[in-house]
């Protein structure tokens, strides 16, 4: 009986399985595996992925320790279009998934996407998560693209390091411990409003160490578009920008708050040196904070502020 090679080829990838830390893999057109999540199921801990260039339509979810996920800049994606009505929950429609036990996730140059939408004003279940993060993880020179609720950063300590993070409603949103590094925030225009909220972090005792911090980087938005910094989704809610280039995106008052969860008095939203035209902070709201030189210090480094050198 005639088997082919191809039946070969995909037989020994679903047998191969990567037992040392350390070991490299490649997932692509010619590489050992056609699928990120194949590769995935059989890696050990520490396994190094190289995504080949080109989009992967699948939902992935990653539960080892210390994968790294290598890509080319803006040709390795990640792609899938759930909404949080679809899947069943918010978090239920990400794309890809770091699980709580993945502590120690690094990803390089590669686009996590998810092409619901767009969103339109009013209506419900639209969140659609590109990348959910749940365990201390770093991403370098990624793309993470979607419209609401982007960038679910729920957990964890998270290093983003010249990323590019587009959205429309809370694109940038949870309860993990960020700090975000020469990144771009960018606000698409809705088919409906200009308006966006770029941030939504959730915080909900006073020393809980979360928080997003962004340092440097950018605020940008599509024509017309004038958003606001963010709002809270815990009652000690942290955002922080510092010495971050703002275009002419931001409406005066800056932060807002949602329609359900009215914190102001307890959160902590502070620009410090930012620069640009939405930097003007004439009509900030009132309990907009600016940051003290001690605390822009302490702030502006990643080790303070995550615990990670």
């Amino acid at each position: 009986m005639a088997v082919s090679l191809t039946f070969l080829i995909s037989l020994f990838a679903a047998l191969t399985v990567f037992p040392t830390a350390g070991a490299q893999v490649t997932v692509g057109p010619g590489g050992q595996f056609r699928k990120l999540q194949e590769a995935l199921n059989r890696a050990a801990a520490g396994t190094r992925i190289v995504l080949l260039p080109g989009t992967y339509r699948e939902k992935v979810r990653v539960s080892q320790k210390g994968i790294q996920l290598i890509g080319t800049p803006g040709k390795s994606i990640i792609v899938w279009g759930d909404s949080a009505g679809e899947a069943g929950g918010t978090d239920k429609s990400a794309t890809f998934t770091v699980l709580g036990g993945a502590s120690g996730f690094t990803a390089t140059g590669v686009s996590f996407v998810n092409d619901h939408g767009p969103n339109k004003k009013g209506s419900s279940n639209q969140q659609a998560v590109a990348l959910y993060v749940l365990a201390d993880s770093s991403f370098y020179n990624c793309r993470i693209d979607g419209h609401q609720d982007t960038l679910f950063a729920h957990a964890g300590r998270q290093y983003y390091k010249s990323c590019w993070i587009s959205g429309t409603v809370d694109f940038a949103f949870g309860a993990g411990t960020v700090f975000f590094e020469d990144c771009t925030l960018y606000a698409k225009k809705r088919v409906d409003s200009t308006y966006a909220t770029y941030t939504a972090q959730q915080r909900n005792t006073a020393n809980a160490p979360s928080g997003f911090v962004f340092l440097r980087g950018s605020i940008q938005c599509g024509l017309g578009v004038k958003g606001w910094l963010g709002r809270a989704w815990g009652t000690y809610a942290r955002t922080i920008f510092i010495q971050t280039f703002m275009h002419d995106c931001i409406r005066p008052e800056g932060w807002t708050t949602m329609k359900s969860f009215k914190a102001t008095s307890t959160t902590f939203f502070a620009e410090y040196q930012c620069t640009g035209p939405g930097s003007n902070r004439q009509g900030r709201v009132p309990w907009a904070k600016t940051l003290t030189p001690a605390q822009a210090r302490f702030f502006s480094s990643k080790s303070n502020f995550i615990g990670r050198s």
